[in-house]
């Protein structure tokens, strides 16, 4: 049965590629990753200059803090002017990005940027615009109101052009300082945007 399973699959793909070589190939290549600069790029502009502060962003991704629910996909620091009368203190920005939308995808997710207020001031949760269409939205929005999670959602076939958009802006909360140095100090990247 596996066996015939196999086969059926591979002659299915083998059909795929032969109908659509170029679009069967290029969605075999979008890799979550894909989407971790041009994030940084978008963060920086809805949150940076023109604004009362400056937003400085990176690709971070991987294990680069230490462990995998410790390490944001892209982290941004938003920080005063030099020139303010009044300044704010710098905010540490985590954003966990996930190019499926399916169930467990969005729960994982979820449960990452939910980690990420450990250390951060605000957390973020970038996921696909087709979720919209999972009965699993309404919950989820309903969860990240409640737990302060913003929440973006993006075109996941398109990494020159994901179209980036708030669904819920994050609420900004004190982190527990001690992980915040903790898990900054550990990331040369990190040290660079702090500065």
């Amino acid at each position: 049965r596996f066996r015939a399973r196999r086969i059926a699959l591979r002659k299915w793909q083998e059909q795929e590629e032969e109908q659509h070589p170029q679009s069967f190939e290029d969605n075999q290549r979008i890799l979550e990753k894909d989407f971790y600069k041009p994030f940084a790029e978008w963060l920086k502009e809805e949150e940076g200059e023109g604004k009362e502060g400056r937003m400085k962003a990176s690709a971070i991704g991987g294990k680069e803090l230490g462990d995998k629910w410790a390490t944001p996909d892209v982290i941004g620091v938003y920080k005063p002017h030099s020139d303010d009368l009044v300044k704010f203190n710098t905010q540490i920005f985590s954003i966990e990005i996930k190019t499926e939308d399916s169930f467990q995808s969005l729960i994982t997710a979820y449960g990452q940027a939910m980690a990420y207020t450990l250390f951060s001031h605000a957390s973020i949760m970038a996921v696909p615009n087709t979720v919209k269409k999972s009965d699993f939205f309404q919950k989820l929005i309903a969860l990240c109101v409640r737990s302060g999670i913003g929440l973006v959602l993006f075109d996941a076939h398109n990494p020159e052009n994901p179209e980036f958009r708030y669904e819920i802006r994050p609420r900004t909360q004190e982190p527990d300082m001690y992980y915040t140095n903790e898990y900054m100090k550990r990331s040369d990247k990190v040290k660079k945007l702090l500065r």
